[in-house]
């Protein structure tokens, strides 16, 4: 598993970055959004290509999926293990990830246990245009 987990990362790995709502208000005056966001950056993660998706499902089988998963279109697996990540830092659903200045909202998280690497698997999807979250040039992860 660790050098698969390896190989994948050597061929597919790119920046990821992870983005939690800590809080959002809104001014009722303008009604423009206030978001504070905590941002961490990984320095290699792998988004895995559609034709993987599925050979990846069945070298898990003991993880929360079902033979015969059906994937719609746009979403995706991600992949990062553990050791790229802070100890203290807690996933959420809520959270997203920003891949190349694409942005997806985690829709399951997986923890995936080896005896050689631990890894946590993101099911993500892509955020439409209307539902991404805009940041200014001097903020933006990645």
């Amino acid at each position: 598993m660790r050098s698969w987990i390896y190989r994948l990362k050597r061929k597919y790995g790119r920046p990821i970055s992870l983005v939690h709502l800590v809080s959002s208000t809104v001014n009722v005056l303008t009604g423009s959004p206030h978001l504070e966001l905590l941002t961490y950056d990984v320095q290699r993660g792998v988004m895995l290509p559609v034709e993987l998706m599925q050979d990846h499902v069945s070298k898990m089988r003991d993880s929360d999926y079902n033979y015969g998963d059906i994937f719609a279109k746009g979403q995706s697996i991600v992949l990062v293990e553990k050791k790229d990540l802070l100890s203290d830092y807690q996933l959420a659903f809520g959270d997203y990830l920003i891949i190349e200045e694409r942005q997806f909202k985690i829709l399951k998280i997986n923890d995936l246990h080896a005896p050689s690497v631990e890894a946590i698997e993101f099911m993500v999807e892509e955020l439409p245009t209307e539902e991404r979250i805009t940041f200014d040039r001097e903020t933006w992860p990645c």
